[in-house]
């Protein structure tokens, strides 16, 4: 069973403007488990301001975020979001949040990650 609430609260981050950020996930399922990522319908990433307005929303489906490769395994349960350097030259300083969410191949949404990045000039 895939867990439908936010199980990984990360650790507030700090980021600069005009940097690229790559953010590395490990998914989960609700006992622990890695959860598949291969053949997901989607897996995005969203960035939202105090207000709670979308800043950004990057998606697996437009090239941002890429399931690793993990041969030693048989479950693929990594990503990297890679919000590009063009995208956060364009951010003011700030606190934001961010979250990953996923829809697994049977279609069951579920939160990822979710905590706040304190954006720095």
């Amino acid at each position: 069973m895939v867990s439908t609430r936010a199980r990984n609260v990360h650790e507030p981050r700090v980021c600069a403007i005009g940097d690229d950020w790559q953010m590395e996930f490990d998914c989960t399922d609700q006992a622990d488990a890695p959860l598949e990522l291969l053949g997901a319908q989607s897996i995005e990433w969203r960035l939202t301001d105090a207000t709670g307005s979308q800043i950004a929303l990057l998606t697996q489906a437009n090239g941002d975020i890429v399931v690793l490769p993990e041969p030693d395994e048989v479950t693929r349960s990594k990503c990297v979001v890679w919000f590009k350097s063009e995208l956060t030259a364009t951010l003011v300083p700030g606190i934001y949040i961010d979250r990953l969410r996923i829809t697994t191949y049977e279609g069951i949404t579920t939160t990822q990650s979710i905590g706040s990045i304190e954006v720095k000039a």
